[in-house]
């Protein structure tokens, strides 16, 4: 057997945390948005958009590490274990989907009726539980925040499920599949938007970030050409990339709005994704490694904490406003809540990954692929 290598890039976390910003900011215009005022309107729209290249990232991440991780099993063990791979994901997502899924359909409503706010409206958890809510539940806007949260965990379990499917039994297939789940995930969205629908929500619409990681990950594995490149790119070129790239991030979604072209804008943040990743990890000549920013890093390890828990502790300090009659109409009240917000978020998050989360992550080693 040949001589393990570790397998670690080392500036994941702190992209984790910077594409978990926008999602943030957008839970935070959720909870604020005042349907009477047209700045809170408009302000909540744009973060819709710009949350959409958060999501293109954190697909794209996933299926670029997947797929590398599971093409190491398959050099160093000569095969992929399903079921290590199932209970790794399962280990990883269910314990802080769980505390989502109690606070919304039980703490929340004690809450409700402890402060004698008015009754929230009835909402079944079947479908939850069921593994599918992001297609057939019902959006009630007083959990908003907190359902759309268990809706993309919901999206990354169903993505999870049939990505470990492909990783076993279409290994020699993946640039094939890599092609194919692109013009699927440009259809999905295409479809959505012919029928005046929102693609926000479905799985099937993330195949171009989804397929371009596998992609990535595949000739990364298998050809040092692309390697070779990033390694002796030129800081010039670097710069240029950089402009282009976060141009695009920041103005193609809000520009084009829900027109066809939406459906290929994937295509080109995606790729500008795949090229952070490969400039950071292989280059000589980077303006900056973001490894370097050890803050960023530690709260990129506890991103999936501060995806849950952010909506669970700010639906609470909504309440704890109102009860005290301050509600958030003002700006400085709005400020007062963000900041208060993402501090106790951050700290609980950080509280849960060193000592909840830790006890699964100890579980999880058992099941480590290489």
């Amino acid at each position: 057997m040949p001589k393990i290598k570790r397998l670690h890039f080392k500036d994941f976390n702190p992209l984790r945390f910077i594409a978990f910003l926008p999602i943030f900011l957008f839970l935070m215009s959720l909870l604020l948005k005042d349907d009477k005022n047209f700045i809170s309107i408009k302000t909540h729209e744009i973060l819709t958009k710009l949350c959409l290249n958060s999501f293109d990232f954190f697909f794209f991440l996933s299926s670029f590490l997947l797929a590398s991780l599971a093409l190491r099993e398959y050099k160093y063990k000569t095969k992929f274990s399903l079921k290590q791979f199932y209970i790794r994901k399962v280990l990883r997502l269910i314990p802080l989907l769980f505390i989502a899924l109690l606070f919304t359909f039980y703490f929340h409503d004690k809450i409700v009726l402890f402060l004698k706010f008015s009754p929230l409206e009835s909402l079944s958890i079947k479908h939850y539980l069921l593994g599918v809510p992001n297609y057939f539940s019902i959006l009630t806007q007083e959990r908003e925040a907190n359902i759309i949260v268990i809706w993309m965990i919901y999206m990354y379990l169903q993505f999870y499920f049939v990505f470990g499917i492909i990783l076993k039994y279409f290994k020699p297939y993946l640039t094939y599949i890599s092609i194919a789940l692109i013009i699927t995930g440009v259809l999905s969205r295409m479809y959505h938007i012919y029928n005046a629908n929102d693609y926000i929500f479905d799985t099937l619409s993330y195949g171009v970030p989804i397929g371009i990681g596998t992609l990535i990950a595949t000739y990364n594995r298998t050809n040092k050409n692309l390697q070779n490149y990033f390694k002796n790119i030129s800081k010039l070129r670097i710069r240029y990339y950089y402009v282009i790239g976060l141009l695009s991030i920041f103005i193609i979604y809000p520009i084009i709005g829900n027109t066809s072209l939406t459906a290929f804008t994937p295509i080109f943040t995606s790729s500008f994704f795949a090229f952070i990743i490969m400039e950071q990890t292989f280059s000589k000549h980077s303006i900056y490694k973001l490894r370097k920013l050890k803050l960023l890093a530690r709260l990129g390890k506890t991103s999936y904490g501060l995806l849950v828990l952010t909506p669970i502790i700010g639906t609470i300090i909504i309440m704890a406003f109102e009860s005290l009659d301050k509600g958030t109409d003002s700006y400085l009240h709005k400020l007062i809540f963000i900041v208060l917000t993402f501090s106790i978020t951050w700290i609980i998050s950080d509280l849960c990954y060193n000592s909840y989360e830790k006890v699964f992550n100890r579980i999880k080693r058992d099941f480590k692929s290489v």
